[in-house]
């Protein structure tokens, strides 16, 4: 009768096998890691074919979805933009404006 191996047992045995073959073992998971986010990915376009979609959306020659289509913008983008949002600037704003902050400089 055989000993029961567990899967960790047969992992390694199945590692060493491998490599004594010279084989590598073929790779769980191809592409990006879990949570790691690939930034411009999807925003191949430029800030002249926004504005273009956006006059077209606004002008009503042309769907938002239509519109995501021929400019390759994505649609929530164009549906951000219509409706405002995520217009203002990120980061705290600035305490000392560029006038001032020669005085702070002397003052400390």
């Amino acid at each position: 009768m055989l000993p029961k191996l567990s899967c960790l047992d047969i992992q390694t045995l199945n590692c060493f096998f491998f490599q004594s073959k010279g084989v590598k073992m073929p790779r769980k998971r191809a592409g990006v890691l879990p949570g790691v986010r690939r930034y411009g990915a999807k925003s191949n376009y430029t800030a002249e074919a926004l504005i273009e979609a956006l006059e077209k959306i606004r002008s009503g020659t042309v769907g938002q979805r239509e519109a995501a289509k021929i400019y390759s913008i994505p649609r929530s983008t164009l549906k951000n933009k219509l409706e405002e949002k995520h217009i203002q600037s990120v980061g705290r704003p600035i305490a000392v404006n560029r006038d001032e902050e020669p005085l702070w400089l002397t003052i400390s």
